[in-house]
């Protein structure tokens, strides 16, 4: 049996989704042989921050050997910070635990997964600066 933590946030202050996000999720556990969801946690945070209490309940469970796979809706549920994003799946890694998003092609368990890791956590960076659209020569006025 695969102990599954899921992990939930939404922003504070925005439309709540943490329902439907733990809804998915489920969907997506049911469709895994042997996942089997143990606990599950959220927050209403900024993604931009640590100090959440959902987040630093699952890395607990993490160091103390009580999960297997992190499942979050998106990589940017779990963090709109690349060096942060970092630096939680680093303690996951630590502690053997894998990090697994529903709906991005990501599985921390392979060195491909942990290169989209990386690739995903910068999109969400820049998409939370509100700047994705920025990075493109027209957008910067050369008209090309």
């Amino acid at each position: 049996m695969t102990r599954i933590c899921l992990y939930a946030r939404t922003a504070a202050g925005t439309e709540d989704h943490l329902a439907s996000q733990r809804e998915s999720l489920r969907a997506f556990c049911d469709s895994q042989p042997g996942w089997q969801v143990v606990v599950h946690h959220a927050d209403r945070a900024g993604g931009t921050t640590l100090e959440r209490p959902g987040l630093q309940a699952m890395l607990d469970l993490a160091r103390h050997g009580r999960i297997d796979v992190l499942l979050v809706y998106g990589i940017d549920r779990l963090s709109r910070n690349a060096r942060q994003l970092s630096v939680i799946t680093e303690k996951l890694d630590a502690c053997n635990v894998i990090l697994r998003s529903a709906t991005e092609p990501l599985d921390t368990g392979s060195p491909a997964g942990r290169m989209m890791r990386q690739m995903l956590a910068a999109f969400s960076e820049r998409a939370a600066a509100g700047t994705l659209t920025d990075c493109t020569p027209r957008s910067q006025g050369k008209g090309i």
